[in-house]
């Protein structure tokens, strides 16, 4: 049993690693308070809520599809620029370890990128 339990602290600690990596362990942070505040809500006042939220969608239903665009444009773009430094990185870091191991065995060394 108590293997079990390691096992799923292995894994969120996995997840926490790679929401911390990827940049999103702010987001992810921001949706866990959201929902322990919900969770926390008499029930009617949670019904209350989530009936304002419709009813302000509705009303302002163009603005919430505007705002999703712009997230999802945005996100793309942020995506694309994270791979593009972390591409870059690589590089640099690759192209250091071949200096680096160049001077140490003095001798043509052949790629291990092929």
């Amino acid at each position: 049993m108590s293997r079990k339990h390691g096992k799923q602290s292995t894994n969120l600690n996995d997840v926490l690693v790679t929401l911390i990596y990827k940049g999103q362990l702010p987001a992810f942070l921001i949706f866990i308070i959201a929902v322990i505040m919900i969770i926390r809500l008499p029930v009617n006042e949670i019904k209350e809520l989530f009936l304002k939220i419709i009813d302000e969608l509705v009303h302002y239903h163009l603005l919430g599809w505007a705002l999703a665009v712009i997230t999802a444009i945005l996100s793309v773009i942020y995506n694309i620029k994270l791979r593009t430094e972390y591409s870059k990185e690589m590089n640099r870091v690759t192209d250091e370890k071949s200096k680096l191991q160049q001077n140490k065995f003095k001798n043509r060394l052949g790629s291990s990128n092929h």
